[in-house]
């Protein structure tokens, strides 16, 4: 195979040389990338407030009040979220609230 560079860690990366068992390239990530080859950006978002969304759960992401990649939606018991996960783009979630 051939040698890693920091292409294949999509410029937001430095290459170790070393290939995973997958043969993909093993990458450190800059600061505010994350993911295999450094493709996600690790946002900086906030949780919805409970107080805005009826029937949610007192802590409205598993991943608690500042998540950086991904919401996933908490409802009170018997009900369920729609959508149930909130992506974090930058400082925005996105959608910004879900529906239990």
């Amino acid at each position: 195979a051939p040698e890693c560079t920091d292409f294949d860690c999509v410029f937001h990366g430095t290459a170790t040389g070393n290939r995973r068992a997958d043969d993909s390239c093993e990458c450190i990530c800059d600061a505010g990338y994350t993911g295999p080859q450094c493709r996600s950006i690790i946002g900086d978002c906030l949780a919805p407030l409970h107080r805005n969304i009826p029937n949610s759960a007192l802590s409205t992401c598993e991943e608690g009040s500042r998540p950086t990649m991904v919401c996933t939606a908490r409802c009170a018991e018997m009900y369920y979220p729609v959508p149930a996960t909130l992506d974090c783009q930058g400082t925005q979630l996105v959608p910004d609230k879900f529906r239990c």
